[in-house]
């Protein structure tokens, strides 16, 4: 799985600051959502998308080193090991239906749309999970759970069969050159840290991993400076990913 690289320019993170001042702007009036590890509250689109994070990499997003053993649930014959192997998205998958390694084939999560935050909840202390509050937090567990009961979505809200986008690539310029371009620059090519086998290259991971570029597009990297977009609308993000795919043609 393709992680962003977590060091940022300054000026990108000049940008990221304007953007959340505008989406604190955007979301004024809605319902107060959890706290992240600063312990400042944040509104709906923020709180989803922490808690997307927190479905990427929970120990990252609160800025832990995660477990170096593996979890006792995880398959032995699955692909992963150390802590790669408690992270949510490692058996339930990019696009929340389970992992697509036959290996591992977790449990899909779609099913638990509109599921109270707290049922989730217990079920993630609970067994098999059996994560604790010395792991995630009371409250980082609570958005965790928020975010599986109101913040996935259906891959064909955005994608194809053949997980292009289908949103409009000229209308998405103007947003990835204004919020995306300031840290992964125009050709998309910076501040990605690739995993063995992949280009280090914005447009190659969202067309050979659009699942996984699209969850990060929504919610933001874990532990990264990175705009979560959670707060446009699934049209634009649409357009926005299909810019994107437009990038760096000639890898494939």
């Amino acid at each position: 799985m393709t992680r962003m690289d977590r060091s940022h320019p300054p000026r990108g993170m000049k940008i990221a600051v304007a953007l959340a001042v505008v989406v604190a702007a955007m979301t004024a009036g809605q319902p107060a959502a959890a706290a992240d590890e600063s312990g400042v509250d944040g509104g709906r689109d923020w709180s989803l998308a922490y808690g997307g994070r927190l479905y990427d990499s929970w120990y990252e997003a609160l800025g832990e080193e995660g477990p170096r053993a593996s979890h006792p649930a995880y398959p032995a014959a699955g692909p992963l090991s150390g802590p790669d192997t408690w992270r949510c998205v490692s058996c339930h998958g990019w696009d929340y239906g389970g992992s697509g390694d036959p290996a591992v084939a977790g449990k899909s999560l779609l099913g638990l749309a509109g599921t109270e935050p707290r049922a989730i909840a217990a079920t993630i202390r609970g067994a098999p999970h059996g994560f604790t509050a010395r792991q995630i937090p009371d409250d980082a567990l609570a958005t965790l759970a928020t975010f599986v009961s109101e913040g996935t979505h259906d891959q064909a809200t955005f994608l194809d069969d053949r997980g292009m986008s289908t949103g409009d690539a000229e209308r998405g310029r103007a947003a990835y050159e204004g919020i995306c371009a300031s840290c992964h620059q125009i050709d998309g090519m910076a501040f990605i840290s690739a995993e063995e086998g992949d280009r280090p290259s914005l447009g190659w991971v969202s067309r050979h991993k659009p699942a996984q570029a699209l969850h990060k597009i929504r919610n933001g990297q874990p532990g990264a400076d990175m705009v979560a977009i959670r707060f446009m609308d699934n049209r634009a993000i649409a357009d926005l990913m299909a810019y994107i795919q437009t990038l760096d043609p000639g890898a494939d």
